[in-house]
């Protein structure tokens, strides 16, 4: 069928390949145009993928994806447990895993006549599937939470403490990682993880300000700090010193003259 008249009877049936609408008729039409789509994204959310990721097992993950009719996707209910499983396993093992499951479970239901053994084959191809996708999540989420624990990947709570404390704007930080103001907000936000690489030049933004923050605090008994200070340096410089008194200029100890403006 041509690109057109499938893109035509997706829209019929008011199927996209970003919603992901999940077919729910007997009929067998929303099922056959779901073949179409290119991916199974907009199933399930980033955030349901990541929680099931975290679960301690593929059969509590299993089980999990069972409730999101009522727990997890209640802005999508017609997705059932079938395409929520699909769609994670096409998250995590590519799309064409996510294919050939389907079409083994199809393949199985041809195969075998009474209802049981067609429920129990299509069960099984799918939860190995879903076992072999999630084995690959939960490593992936291990290792996220390792880096995370020595530091190697960013939390967003800490590049929001650390953007903050240099007193700078998502969008400055964004121009020094040559990056989109939008990445740091989901960074920030905790949307996403930034990755080792981003992590180590944040980092490495942090020791160039604390250095030359350094160097603008002057030796003796009480540093005086230049008056023009912002007020975000002045906060880290009180830090740094661990408690040691410091101050700004105060105003000309002597001052004669008239000053421009009304009387009071």
């Amino acid at each position: 069928m041509a690109q057109q008249d499938q893109d035509m009877a997706i829209e019929s049936i008011g199927l996209t390949s970003t919603l992901g609408v999940v077919p729910t008729d007997s009929d067998g039409t929303q099922e056959d145009a779901l073949r179409w789509l290119p991916t199974y994204s907009g199933i399930i959310t980033k955030a349901q993928i990541r929680t099931l990721d975290r679960c301690p097992s593929a059969d509590a993950a299993l089980t999990l994806t069972g409730q999101f009719p009522d727990v997890l996707t209640g802005q999508f209910p017609d997705v059932d447990t079938f395409w929520a499983r699909l769609a994670y396993v096409s998250a995590k093992s590519g799309w064409k895993a996510a294919r050939a499951t389907e079409q083994g479970i199809k393949q199985a239901e041809q195969a075998n006549q009474t209802d049981q053994d067609r429920d129990e084959s299509s069960h099984a191809i799918l939860k190995a599937s879903f076992t072999r996708a999630w084995t690959i999540g939960r490593a992936a989420w291990v290792a996220e939470h390792d880096a995370q624990l020595t530091g190697a990947r960013m939390s967003g709570l800490v590049m929001r403490a650390l953007r903050t404390a240099m007193g700078i704007e998502q969008a400055e930080l964004a121009d020094k990682l040559r990056v989109g103001e939008r990445s740091v907000r989901a960074w920030e936000s905790g949307e996403t993880l930034a990755n080792a690489n981003v992590s180590a030049k944040i980092w490495a933004i942090w020791d160039e300000w604390v250095i030359s923050l350094r160097t603008q605090i002057p030796s003796g008994e009480i540093p005086i700090l230049p008056a023009e200070t912002d007020p975000a340096t002045l906060r880290a410089a009180a830090i740094l010193l661990g408690g040691h008194r410091f101050t700004t200029p105060p105003e000309p100890f002597s001052y004669c003259a008239w000053t421009e403006g009304r009387p009071d």
